[in-house]
This record gives structure tokens, C-alpha cells and sequence, in this order.
């Protein structure tokens, strides 16, 4: 009589209920470690791994503001919070095309916290023009989302684009840092 009592919530009453087994993707991004995707296009493949380890504050460097929020992460403006700690970093970002293995370098994903690694929010294509790899990102939630590109190219050069939740709401502002110096750049 117990196993049917079982039997009957498990396969009867909580599917009515919209309740489900856990699945993958409602694991947060911050407790995943790794994603790897494969892509091929005319022949071409392409496989992306990405990394992340929990974000540990001593690590670090934080400047805060008057208020106690957080303003600067190593001493550069960041992504993924909205004056917070992140729970996550994005600590590697390797690609393989056309042979040649690519190690995607650390200034491209410093200030990438909080990335979201899951199928739905981490995406790579292969360019029409066979000679790069896009990968998209949607990262983190709330206030402190923001979307990130980053182009690798066969020859080695890498490109790298952001918006913040600001610009995703439909601001005038675009903003995109300056990797090299972490300087906020702002397109009207």
C-alpha cells in the first residue's frame, strides 16, 4: 500500500502540481564549474570551454563607495553585480578551430562575474566567413545582467563586447569598458 501511496504523488499528483525533478538547467550558474560546446559549420568545427570558480574576496582587491557599495573590483569597473560581491568569476575561456588550440587571455575576462554558463544563456557560432567563433553571454540577473561577445578569430586576435542592464533596458547609453585600461567607454 505505501509504494502505491508513493507511486501515485510522484507520478500522478505532482506533475498536476507543475512540479518537476530537478533538472540541469535549474542548477544556479554560480554552483556549475564548466560548459564545453561543439559547433561545426561547413566542415569546420569549433569547441568552446568556458570555466568559472566561486569568487573569493581575498582574493581580490574592492574599492567601495561612501555607501559600502562596491565601485571597483582590482581596480577596475565590473560586470555582474550591482555593487555586491559576485558569487562567481569567469576565470578561463579556451577555444579549438581549425586546429589550433586558443586560450582566450585573462584581460578579456577579467570583470566578468557572475557568468551564467547554462545552455540557455552561454551560445557559440562559427562566422560565416569560417575564420571565427562567436560566443555569447548572458550573464548574471537583476540589476547587475549584462550580455557579453567575445570574437576569437583564427589568426589569434580576439574582440570583445558588453552592454549592462542599463543599456539592455533601453537607455541611449551604451557602455563597454576599455580593456586595457578598465576606463568606462560611453557610446550615444
Amino acid at each position: 500500500m505505501k509504494n502505491g501511496i508513493v507511486f501515485a504523488l510522484f507520478f500522478f499528483v505532482v506533475p498536476c502540481l507543475g512540479i518537476r525533478a530537478l533538472q540541469a538547467e535549474d542548477i544556479p550558474s554560480y554552483l556549475k564549474e564548466s560548459i564545453v560546446i561543439k559547433k561545426n559549420l561547413g566542415g569546420h568545427e569549433a569547441t568552446v570551454t568556458a570555466q568559472e570558480k566561486p569568487f573569493v574576496a581575498v582574493d581580490h582587491q574592492i574599492n567601495k563607495d561612501l555607501h559600502g557599495m562596491i565601485t571597483e573590483i582590482d581596480g577596475k569597473p565590473f560586470l555582474g553585480t550591482d555593487g555586491s560581491l559576485p558569487r562567481s568569476e569567469l576565470v578561463s575561456l579556451n577555444v579549438s578551430f581549425g586546429g589550433k588550440q586558443v586560450h582566450v587571455p585573462k584581460k578579456f575576462l577579467t570583470n566578468c562575474f557572475d557568468p551564467n554558463l547554462g545552455k540557455n544563456y552561454f551560445h557559440v557560432t562559427i562566422g560565416d566567413d569560417l575564420q571565427s567563433v562567436y560566443i555569447f553571454m548572458s550573464a548574471s540577473d537583476g540589476a547587475g545582467a549584462y550580455e557579453i561577445i567575445w570574437v576569437v578569430h583564427q589568426n589569434g586576435t580576439f574582440s570583445r563586447l558588453s552592454a549592462s542592464q542599463a543599456w539592455l533596458i533601453g537607455k541611449d547609453i551604451h557602455e563597454n569598458l576599455d580593456i586595457d585600461t578598465g576606463r568606462r567607454i560611453i557610446l550615444q
